[in-house]
């Protein structure tokens, strides 16, 4: 059981619980100013990624660098899903749209 030096010792770090909400800016503002921009792919680039891309299948092993919100993301993983009318793609929880897809490889 807690006596009152501990709960008056609890409760002069309080305040320092309100930070959270200034700790949760300061990353948000980091991460905006750690955003990038999507580079464009030359045709050639456009013809590799979309050749590997109609040789995906459910089940295939792959590893994907993709473009979402400002960073390319590097994953691995299992095709749970494809959608050609829809142009994406679905590892794990991931849904990646083809238009983002920097580069693309079928794993053995």
């Amino acid at each position: 059981m807690a006596n009152n030096d501990d709960l008056n010792r609890a409760a002069q770090f309080l305040p320092f619980d309100a930070m959270k909400g200034l700790t949760e800016a300061l990353q948000e503002r980091i991460d905006r100013r750690m955003k990038i921009e999507r580079i464009e792919l030359t045709d050639e680039q456009q013809e590799l990624v979309s050749s590997e891309l109609s040789k995906v299948q459910r089940g295939n092993k792959v590893r994907v660098n993709f473009f979402i919100d400002g960073h390319y993301i590097d994953i691995e993983g299992i095709v749970d899903k494809t959608d050609s009318v829809y142009q994406y793609l679905v590892i794990g929880q991931q849904r990646i749209y083809y238009r983002d897809i920097y580069n693309i490889d079928i794993l053995l």
